[in-house]
């Protein structure tokens, strides 16, 4: 069964080769043939590293650049381009299972699937949160209720979704308001 994993990344991080693609290995033993497709603002070299990587799993690979010198507006067209291409790559690679890290990539992959497409949202931690916490966007903002109400909304479309902790898990649940059910939600 091939697998559509979404995920954006900076250059700073190596998650895909360091924790995503050993789990990757793993789960090609019961059947399932990953392929990434990774938006980042990492320079050539960084991107070259992740291809050999999953080269070297043998998983394909393909990077989506993400525009970040015109900011938010930087970051909607990457997403508009990217739903084009990733709708392209599913159709052209008979996915049968799209799993997105992330509400960004969550947004792009319910507006690229096709139907009978399973979706697994993989959802990692709590960014908008963390932003609040952190200081770097308001609580009472409007930004960051479009982006909990979008992470309640893809939770409650997705087929499954995955996360790191069981506070997590009952987090999402709540915040989906009742329309996950709990074994819609596993921790991994």
């Amino acid at each position: 069964m091939n697998v559509l994993f979404l995920t954006w990344d900076g250059p700073q991080v190596s998650y895909l080769e360091s924790l995503f693609l050993p789990i990757f290995a793993g789960l090609a033993d019961r059947g399932f043939a990953f392929h990434v497709v990774q938006f980042t603002w990492g320079n050539r070299e960084r991107r070259e590293v992740s291809a050999q990587a999953c080269r070297a799993r043998g998983v394909p690979y393909t990077s989506i650049q993400i525009r970040r010198g015109a900011g938010p507006v930087g970051y909607l067209l990457t997403m508009l381009t990217g739903i084009r291409k990733v709708r392209r790559y599913l159709l052209k690679n008979d996915i049968s299972i799209v799993m997105p890290r992330g509400t960004l990539m969550g947004t792009v992959a319910r507006a690229s699937r096709k139907h009978g497409m399973r979706l697994v949202l993989d959802a990692d931690g709590f960014p908008w949160d963390l932003k609040v916490e952190f200081g770097q966007m308001r609580g009472d903002g409007l930004v960051y209720r479009l982006m909990r109400d979008l992470e309640a909304q893809l939770a409650r479309s997705a087929d499954h979704v995955i996360c790191r902790t069981d506070f997590a898990r009952c987090a999402i649940i709540a915040r989906a308001g009742g329309c996950v059910r709990e074994e819609q939600v596993s921790v991994v």
